[in-house]
This record gives structure tokens, sequence and C-alpha cells, in this order.
């Protein structure tokens, strides 16, 4: 008798640990994202970097990467190619905010690509 008298509050209290769960649930996911975005940005960067270290070490190795090349070399093991897209974008939006980073759209065999370049000195 007792439960069905209180029956409302118990309703009450279930839904607030659920919608609990869901957001915490939702906030651990967010985190996850965060720091998978930040761990592919870190990986751009270095990239980039390199990059320009070989090419002044050897003048004919260009000193950019094409943004494409970038997102399949960094992103190969994602098979889901719906997530791969929006990850890379959030990522490539990140790298054309740093002014470390010269963006250029460049024709090559006929194909324009965009590729980026480590500008600052080492």
């Amino acid at each position: 008798m007792a439960i069905l008298e209180n029956k409302h509050i118990i309703f009450l209290v279930m839904f607030f640990i659920l919608l609990y769960k869901i957001t915490e649930w939702q906030y651990y996911k967010n985190k996850r994202h965060q720091l998978q975005l930040e761990i592919i940005y870190k990986e751009v960067m270095n990239k980039l970097q390199r990059q320009k270290k070989i090419s002044e070490l050897n003048h004919s190795i260009p000193g950019y990467i094409g943004s494409i090349q970038l997102r399949d070399l960094i992103l190969s093991e994602e098979s889901n190619l719906s997530r791969k897209l929006k990850l890379w974008k959030k990522v490539s939006k990140k790298v054309e905010m740093n002014t470390n980073v010269k963006s250029t759209l460049l024709e090559s065999h006929g194909e324009i690509m965009l590729v980026w370049e480590w500008i600052t000195n080492l």
C-alpha cells in the first residue's frame, strides 16, 4: 500500500536518476570526443612541423601537406565515413585558426587541393 500511495514520488525519483545518468553519459561522451579532436589536432601539427624540417633539409620536397592526404593518413582507422568527415571538419577549422599554419589552394596535376604549411621557424 505504501508503494501505491507514493508512486508519484517513486516515479519522480526514478525520472531524475535516469535524467542524471543520461546527462552524465552525454558529458563523458563529449569529453572523449574533445580529447580525440585534440589528439588528432596535435598529430596534424606535428606532421606539418616535420614536413617543414624535411623540406628545409631537401628543397625538392615541398613544405606543405594536402589536407585530404592528412585526413586519410591520420583517420585511416575510422571506418564510419560520416564520423570521419565530421571529425576532420572540426580539426580543419582548428588548424586553419592557427596562425603558424598557412592554408593555400594549390593546383597539382589538374586537381585543386587545400594544402597546409607550417610557416613559423622551428
